[in-house]
């Protein structure tokens, strides 16, 4: 019957967690529909992020690394350190949980980086000590030891005492590896008296076993004996109880060390007492290869008690301590059969202690949807947004509660059925022949009941699985397509016009009041297309505009267009600019240069070059093909300014020439008629009085 009742434990598990992956999956395909509906890189990123962190929860690394990376070149283009910190952090995670050491490193190193910049020194404690397990992992254990001990010296400026303990605590088991005992002693011991300092029983159960173990290592049984006792009482006080047993049971292996070394016969029978006590104890919390293990230390410490064999200290009594071994010739208790009393009492503390842990789980998952939802808080603007992030806060804080209550419905479950399997074998002996028939044939009611279920629960997921892999790749495509859009999108227009029309539907005409224009055109361009085959035109013109386009983007200018040979440009707008017109000038000579260089190798044309400061108005033309374009005396004035100008020139006008003057080598050419303009004072731009570099962002 036993058989029957843990299959039906497994399966009602194996329930509870497809369940739970439903939840969790429905969670991501709701994010999945969000996604293409941002309206903002904030959003978006956001969203990115969830999905990173759903996808990472379920151990879905690769999922969750290709969102985390969408999120992250969306703040490293606006420049969010903090947020790229976070995002390379959380990426490292994925790439430890792949075993893929050398990506974790590097998304780790890169976190650390940043955070050292932004002296944020909580963040860098904990990337400093993910670094160390990664390179403990790889078995570069100095790199380890060189990490942990960072981090343990940040914790120690902060005050974090318990980070300190568990971190000493790493830096002591690296050692142990190593074969350093000296050291890990000395780590383990620091450990230890913080850890008893802040009353933390699980700790300091852990660093005292450790010295236990490194004692009895080195023989040095007595003080081995003392750890192990430490960790014993630490391990009853937090409840753990088969590692208490664990421990004592090693005090007894000590204890027999002890007896095998002594050089008296007082000394050695005081020994096995001991030993035989301690092991008989521990056997009956413990079992398999450990039981095993201490059943062999209880027979030898038996064989070597002088013809005598003690009975244990808790079935002893005060008059009849010792039994000759011609009455209980070698008797083994851990052969004994175990009552039914004491298999309720064992039931009962594993059920306790499996509650106590799955409290512990929830209450921690709860603490870091907390901080999380704390952090987002934190960069929320709008009491709307601060809502919706209460709301979803809310609805996972109730889908936790429900995971772990079904776990524990389940562990309960688990608990009521191994009670009643222990009844029904006290009863078994009087049982009747058809009432365990019955039994059987409700538990075969029960498992079919369950694997209907079981199975119905599944196919569902699956489906759920497959109509969820069809949203993905749908959205995939819309957002594929989207990126595309846009990035046509801001080929036509400058990205401050391209979002206002995105999010209004229009653009309105503005006034810049300081810009400077640009204009080139081809000299004699009728005459030497003629010379030219259609094919060789497009070709030379397309050569030359998309060298223009380069240097016009370097430079910091906004392309406007091209008209037949001439190419039309200004700086200023629509973001402004303070060297506005340094930098046209600048743009205005590298052509020069780039058009002389080509006629070196057989280049088609020559130009002219214009340009003109002043005051124009910008906007968008149209409403089918729209172009965004330029008006105004400024934009009249660059023309004339290329029309008046030299083949091979650059020629400004006088309100250009003063703004740039400190700069550029300039030649007067006094006052020029030009169409429509009268006579107007022009300069030829020779050449920059010093190099200039060309670092567009230093505004």
């Amino acid at each position: 019957m036993g058989q029957f009742y843990k299959l039906v434990i497994s399966l009602v598990l194996l329930a509870s967690f497809a369940t739970g992956n439903a939840q969790k999956q429905a969670s991501i395909d709701s994010l999945l529909l969000e996604l293409p509906k941002a309206k903002s890189d904030k959003q978006k990123v956001s969203i990115l992020y969830e999905l990173g962190s759903a996808y990472q929860k379920k151990k879905s690394y690769d999922p969750a690394i290709e969102y985390y990376s969408q999120a992250m070149k969306i703040n490293e283009a606006a420049g969010n350190k903090k947020n790229i910190a976070t995002l390379a952090s959380n990426m490292g995670v994925c790439y430890y949980g792949k075993r893929d050491y050398n990506n974790a490193l590097a998304n780790y190193n890169r976190a650390a980086s940043i955070y050292e910049e932004l002296n944020n020194a909580k963040s860098q404690l904990v990337v400093y000590s993910n670094i160390a397990t990664v390179y403990n992992e790889m078995g570069n254990q100095a790199k380890a030891v060189e990490f942990y001990d960072k981090s343990m010296a940040l914790n120690e400026s902060l005050g974090n005492q318990q980070n300190v303990a568990t971190l000493a605590g790493n830096i002591g088991t690296v050692y142990r590896s190593q074969g350093n005992n000296q050291k890990a002693t000395e780590y383990f011991q620091k450990a230890l008296k913080i850890n008893e300092s802040l009353g933390n029983a699980k700790g300091a159960a852990l660093n005292a076993n450790n010295l236990g173990s490194i004692y009895f290592g080195q023989e040095d049984y007595n003080k081995a004996i003392e750890f192990y006792g430490k960790s014993q009482k630490a391990y009853e006080q937090s409840g753990n109880r088969e590692s208490a047993a664990r421990n004592l049971g090693n005090t007894g292996i000590a204890y027999l060390k002890i007896a095998q070394q002594a050089g008296s016969e007082s000394e050695k029978q005081q020994a096995l007492q001991q030993a035989i006590d301690k092991l008989s104890t521990a056997i009956e919390q413990v079992d398999g290869d450990v039981r095993q293990q201490y059943s062999q230390s209880l027979a030898t410490a038996q064989g070597m008690a002088s013809g005598k064999v003690y009975v244990p200290a808790a079935k002893r009594s005060t008059s009849d301590a010792v039994a000759s071994s011609e009455t209980s010739p070698r008797i083994n208790p851990a052969q004994a059969d175990i009552s039914s009393e004491y298999a309720r009492k064992q039931d009962s503390i594993r059920a306790e202690s499996r509650n106590k842990e799955l409290n512990l789980r929830k209450e921690m998952e709860l603490q870091q949807l907390a901080f999380e939802y704390e952090r987002k808080q934190s960069m929320a603007k709008t009491e709307e947004e601060r809502q919706k992030l209460r709301e979803e806060e809310r609805m996972k804080r109730e889908q936790i509660e429900n995971d772990y209550r079904s776990l524990l419905e389940a562990a309960s479950l688990q608990q009521k059925l191994a009670q009643s399997e222990l009844e029904k074998k006290e009863a078994l002996a009087s049982a009747e022949i058809q009432k365990q028939k019955n039994i059987k044939n409700v538990a075969f009611g029960v498992v079919a009941l369950i694997l209907v279920v079981a199975f119905l629960v599944y196919r569902n997921f699956r489906n759920q699985r497959k109509a969820f892999r069809i949203i993905e790749e749908a959205n995939r495509t819309i957002l594929s397509e989207k990126q595309r859009s846009e990035a046509l999108l801001l080929n036509i227009l400058p990205q401050e016009v391209a979002d206002e029309l995105k999010s209004s539907g229009k653009s309105e005409a503005r006034l810049y009041n300081e810009v400077s224009v640009l204009f080139t055109d081809f000299v004699n361009f009728t005459q030497t297309s003629e010379k030219l085959t259609p094919q060789e035109l497009v070709n030379e013109l397309h050569a030359c505009f998309s060298a223009f386009d380069t240097i016009i983007e370097r430079n910091g200018l906004e392309k406007i267009k091209t008209i037949g040979d001439a190419y039309m440009a200004v700086c200023g707008l629509p973001e402004s600019s303070g060297e506005h017109a340094q930098r046209a000038v600048r743009a205005a000579l590298e052509i020069r240069d780039f058009i002389y260089e080509r006629q070196q190798h057989n280049g088609a044309f020559e130009v002219r070059i214009g340009i003109n400061s002043g005051q124009v108005v910008a906007g968008i033309v149209g409403v089918k093909k729209f172009a965004y374009d330029i008006w105004g005396d400024a934009v009249n004035t660059a023309a004339r300014m290329e029309s008046s100008g030299e083949a091979g020139k650059v020629n400004i006008s006088q309100g250009t020439y003063e703004l740039v003057k400190e700069d550029f080598v300039c030649t007067a050419r006094g006052k020029v008629n030009a169409k429509h303009k009268g006579e107007v004072d022009m300069y030829f731009v020779e050449y920059a009085k010093t190099s200039v570099a060309n670092n567009v962002l230093a505004d």
